[in-house]
């Protein structure tokens, strides 16, 4: 080993012995970033310390004081945190996969997506029943569960099995449900704003009335789900699948819709005001002239009739917002080039 490697071997060495003998002189203490891995901090004093980031996988921290620590993103995977104390501690971001939290008190703690993947709780666990609900669908599943009402907000749902879940009126606004299996699953009046889909899978879902502004559903597959009446206004919903999708009445304003098939969806009445549909495939759909009129930019897309978007027709169909069919106007040369396009007689 060369004389920077035994240096660093020290430092580790006399971190670890600090760590163990002077638990008490930790609290308040700057660990930020830290590489704590596997370390003995058993009874350590980390009341208010800053250990946002810090990598205390493996970490022995039985019986710990954590109370209004800052966990903020630290990786705590594996570790023993049996009767610690985490009263009021941000854990927002924070990876507790497969630790050891039995007898661990979390009154009042954040645990904003927390990756809780195989983590342990039992009875003496304190916990939020929210948080420990969120535990028991990350873990065991809801397929055909019961979650009216249940508030999600926030909670990290990546790769949850909630087939057929019956999720009306659900609070998931900013939850994490990427790659989430939501197929059949009933969302009406769910509130899903500024929640993260991205990649799952809701075909023949229920949407009717949710609330998705400014979600991110990018690559979802939304085939042949009812979004009826839905809030998606600012919503991206880029390289989606939304083939058959009926999105009658719904909100798609400032919407971001690149590459999204579209084909046979029924879009009559939808708000597509300043929606940005460019690449996408429309052939088949369900949409009247007046509200491609409102769209900022059909550039490469399919339309209805399987044609591909003509930049000519769709700025004479904005600025005059036409209803229904195009009509007759005193503009000689536009007349004249929907003459030659067959477009009026």
């Amino acid at each position: 080993m060369n004389r920077g490697g035994r240096a660093i071997s020290v430092v580790l060495v006399v971190l670890s012995l600090l760590l163990t003998a002077c638990g008490r002189y930790l609290r308040g203490a700057d660990l930020r970033w830290k590489n704590l891995m596997g370390q003995n901090l058993r009874g350590a004093n980390l009341i208010k310390a800053n250990l946002t980031f810090a990598n205390l996988a493996g970490a022995d921290l039985r019986q710990a004081n954590l109370q209004q620590a800052s966990l903020l993103a630290a990786n705590l995977a594996e570790a023993n945190l049996h009767r610690a104390k985490l009263v009021k501690a941000d854990l927002t971001g924070a990876t507790l996969s497969f630790a050891d939290l039995s007898g661990a008190d979390l009154t009042d703690a954040d645990l904003s997506y927390t990756s809780l993947v195989g983590t342990r709780f039992d009875q003496d666990t304190r916990l939020s029943e929210k948080w420990r609900l969120a535990w028991q669908v990350i873990n065991q599943g809801a397929v055909q569960g019961d979650l009216r009402w249940a508030d999600l907000s926030k909670v990290s749902l990546e790769m949850a099995i909630l087939t057929a879940a019956d999720l009306r009126g659900a609070n998931l606004q900013e939850a994490w449900l990427a790659d989430a299996d939501l197929i059949a699953a009933d969302l009406r009046g769910a509130d899903l704003s500024e929640a993260w889909l991205l990649r799952a899978d809701l075909r023949n879902a229920r949407l009717g009335n949710a609330v998705l502004h400014a979600a991110n559903l990018n690559g979802v597959n939304l085939w042949m789900a009812d979004l009826s009446e839905a809030d998606l206004s600012e919503a991206y919903l880029i390289e989606s699948q939304m083939q058959d999708a009926i999105l009658v009445g719904a909100d798609l304003s400032q919407a971001r819709l690149w590459w999204a098939d579209l084909s046979g969806a029924d879009l009559s009445g939808a708000d597509l005001t300043d929606a940005v549909i460019v690449y996408a495939n429309l052939n088949g759909a369900r949409v009247s002239n007046q509200q491609l009129g409102l769209v900022a930019n059909l550039h490469g897309t399919i339309m209805p009739d399987g044609r591909l978007y003509d930049p000519v027709l769709h700025s004479i169909i904005r600025t005059h917002s036409l209803p229904g069919r195009l009509e007759f106007w005193q503009d000689a040369a536009a007349r004249g080039w929907l003459e030659q396009h067959s477009l009026i007689h």
